[in-house]
């Protein structure tokens, strides 16, 4: 097994949880903060908590909630737009891929494809390769394919195990989120 880091995401949804951060400085390495959803959404709180994870010290990184109704380059430009400049210590992006995001009139070939062009379109904008995340029902269900499994994973497993299970397509994981408190 490879180092284990501690870190957390954080959106609106934690209010001002970004405040209090510097008091948990040495069990947390980084910070994840939601910065858009869609073509049109950004999380309120995003320039605020983007601005202090940076100040406070911790390895900072944005992600995106993925709309599969919603066309992918018009939201990796929103993604990319909103972020600005990744600094040379922030985490590469991140496409957040759930349930709730997923059009179920669009068929998977369609979603795999559209998503490939998300993933592209920021590679080429930002020069760095974006992460997927997702938990493994969505990931086995959507997201199993070679030309995906080249993006990075980040996992959502609530479950006590040493390793998560994951779809045949990926090679491993990059983070495993293992709470929905993480």
């Amino acid at each position: 097994q490879g180092t284990h880091l501690v870190g957390i995401d954080i959106s609106k949804f934690q209010g001002d949880e970004i405040q209090t951060l510097h008091s948990q400085k040495d069990s947390l390495s980084f910070v994840f903060c939601k910065a858009t959803g869609g073509k049109t959404y950004v999380d309120p709180k995003f320039k605020t908590n983007w601005q202090m994870i940076e100040e406070n010290g911790f390895i900072r990184g944005a992600y995106h909630f993925y709309y599969t109704r919603d066309d992918p380059i018009d939201q990796a430009n929103h993604f990319v737009q909103t972020v600005g400049i990744w600094g040379k210590n922030d985490l590469p992006p991140v496409v957040d891929f759930e349930e709730s995001g997923i059009d179920t009139q669009t068929s998977i070939e369609v979603m795999q494809k559209n998503l490939l062009e998300f993933l592209e379109q920021i590679e080429n904008i930002t020069s760095r390769r974006p992460m997927r995340y997702t938990d493994p029902y969505v990931g086995k269900r959507y997201l199993n394919s070679q030309q995906l499994a080249k993006y990075p994973l980040c996992l959502a497993v609530y479950q006590i195990q040493d390793q998560p299970k994951i779809p045949s397509a990926w090679a491993g994981w990059a983070f495993w989120q293992k709470s929905e408190c993480d």
